[in-house]
């Protein structure tokens, strides 16, 4: 749970009313409600609240990688969950930066309040570790925004990255739609002539494995990022 302000309280399971209610997503909820809080998703397979509070998929954290072994992501995202995506340690050790996966940022102001709007709208991308600067735009919208029913669809991706890039995919409807291979760690490309879909998102591979380590330790050096999605429609 994220929040907007710094004097929101702190909860704990037994707040609330919360570990006594029948219904404790429920509950849960409506605490969130009256907060400036903000929700994500976490682990592999979940359900989802409906809340215009969540907003975001941890797609990638400390116990490893979840995008690339669940279809949980993109059922609900052809579902019409119009959700960004980000990276967290989830690690229960006091080592930021560390533990895991990473999200990154597009702020229009470095505020606490700039910051949660760009949860909010899905200004964010997630990854496995790496510090990589991931920028996704789908005609004129930018990732997290909607872009409007058009008579053809590009996708403009711009990266930096530690080292070179072995591929950079573009996921629409939750299909590899386009893929470009052999990249400089630096790059600014645009695919043209994509299909119609409902929603797109860049990911980036870097040369390199993702070791499987048991428990929540993953390091912070895995070699994918997954830019949030943009969606098409209204």
């Amino acid at each position: 749970m994220l929040f907007e302000r710094y004097d929101e309280p702190m909860l704990r399971w037994a707040d609330a009313g919360i570990g006594q209610a029948d219904d404790a997503f429920d509950a849960l909820l409506a605490w969130v409600r009256a907060t400036s809080g903000i929700l994500n998703t976490q682990h592999r397979q979940f359900a989802l609240s409906k809340s215009q509070r969540e907003t975001n998929m941890e797609v990638v954290c400390g116990w490893g990688d979840y995008i690339n072994k669940s279809d949980c992501f993109h059922e609900h995202l052809n579902e019409g969950f119009r959700a960004g995506f980000v990276g967290t340690s989830d690690g229960h050790r006091r080592t930021p930066g560390l533990g895991g996966g990473l999200t990154g940022l597009w702020v229009r102001e470095f505020t606490l309040s700039g910051i949660i709007d760009a949860f909010r709208h899905g200004r964010c991308y997630a990854t496995a570790g790496a510090r990589i600067g991931l920028r996704l735009s789908l005609n004129d919208a930018f990732m997290g925004e909607v872009a409007p029913e058009a008579d053809g669809y590009r996708a403009r991706v711009a990266v930096d990255a530690p080292r070179e890039v072995e591929t950079l995919e573009i996921i629409g409807d939750g299909e590899v739609i386009a893929a470009l291979r052999d990249l400089p760690a630096s790059f600014d490309e645009t695919i043209e002539g994509l299909p119609r879909c409902g929603w797109y998102y860049a990911k980036v591979t870097m040369p390199g494995g993702f070791p499987e380590y048991p428990s929540n330790i993953a390091p912070a050096e895995g070699p994918w990022a997954w830019s949030s999605p943009v969606f098409v429609g209204e």
